[in-house]
């Protein structure tokens, strides 16, 4: 009977969360209470990304083919240093939009752990030969590769244009 009451619990919880349009992989009760037992609750920002050129200086434009790197600043929320998982993702070509679609160009993830005083990710990319038109970066902390739960909300607002 503990169990049956249990499990309507978790579902009228679930339930509640779906019908608030809530229930997604940030805001599900089961991702916030492991958060919170291990102490943490999306504990990072995403404070900046930026588009730089091989010498460092900042750019909007970027040679179909050509080098780039993207560098994003990572605030820690904790107490202490804490792991997290730096993903940065470069997305173009047809179907791409701020938020999604297209085909991914370039992919990366830094995996360590982000002291109390935050920290800068980046790498560098180069584009595929032929490709033109609008690209999206999106930059995603997790806590890490085994259950990929968000740890802040995800970037999306760096884009730039691909030149011939």
């Amino acid at each position: 009977m503990k169990k049956i009451c249990s499990i309507s619990l978790c579902l009228m919880v679930l339930f509640a969360y779906m019908l608030a349009g809530v229930a997604d992989e940030t805001n599900s009760p089961l991702q916030i209470a492991a958060a919170y037992a291990a102490g943490d609750s999306q504990c990072f920002a995403i404070s900046q990304a930026e588009l730089l050129n091989q010498s460092g200086q900042s750019v909007n434009t970027v040679a179909g083919g050509g080098g780039f790197r993207v560098r994003a600043s990572v605030d820690n929320d904790n107490d202490a240093p804490a792991a997290g998982l730096v993903i940065i993702q470069v997305r173009g070509g047809s179907g791409a939009a701020g938020s999604g679609g297209g085909r991914v160009l370039g992919c990366v993830g830094i995996a360590g752990d982000i002291p109390v005083t935050g920290s800068t990710a980046g790498s560098d990319f180069t584009l595929p030969a032929g490709v033109s038109g609008k690209a999206y970066v999106d930059v995603f902390v997790w806590d890490g590769w085994d259950t990929m739960a968000p740890r802040a909300a995800a970037s999306q607002s760096l884009n730039f244009t691909i030149t011939k």
